[in-house]
């Protein structure tokens, strides 16, 4: 989830979904139901088709970076997955993200920190504790 997160919040979508079609649907994870806005397109879209689970490929930018959706077929759930050990090889990567957090903090109601005349955070910085 939290490579989801990463990708999906600073990327753009080549077929941006149309807003209009977004519509309230179930969504499950594990054994709970959560109603959550669903985004919706038809679109043709690279996939692969295997006996657990398919894989879909949404194009994210202009340069050939892919979403990947793990789709686990109906008749199949994590409860089905068993552990194995396994020797993984991969590149080495490193994953970081920068968000630009006013307005989620503004719309809760922490507005003085970004106010010009407010450096003053020693109550949370201790002495010296100006931005």
């Amino acid at each position: 989830m939290v490579l989801l997160n990463i990708c999906i919040a600073n990327l753009s979508w080549v077929q941006p979904f149309d807003s209009e079609r977004t519509q309230t649907g179930n969504f499950s994870v594990y054994s709970r139901k959560l109603n959550v806005n669903m985004m919706n397109q038809i679109q043709k879209y690279s996939m692969v088709n295997e006996e657990y689970a398919r894989l879909l490929f949404i194009p994210i930018n202009e340069n050939k970076r892919q979403a990947v959706i793990l789709l686990p077929q109906p008749r199949f759930s994590l409860d089905d997955s068993t552990m194995n050990c396994v020797n993984v090889k991969t590149p080495k990567f490193t994953l970081s993200s920068q968000q630009n957090l006013i307005n989620a903090l503004n719309y809760f109601g922490v507005t003085h920190l970004f106010e010009s005349n407010n450096t003053d955070f020693r109550d949370i910085a201790g002495p010296g504790g100006f931005i």
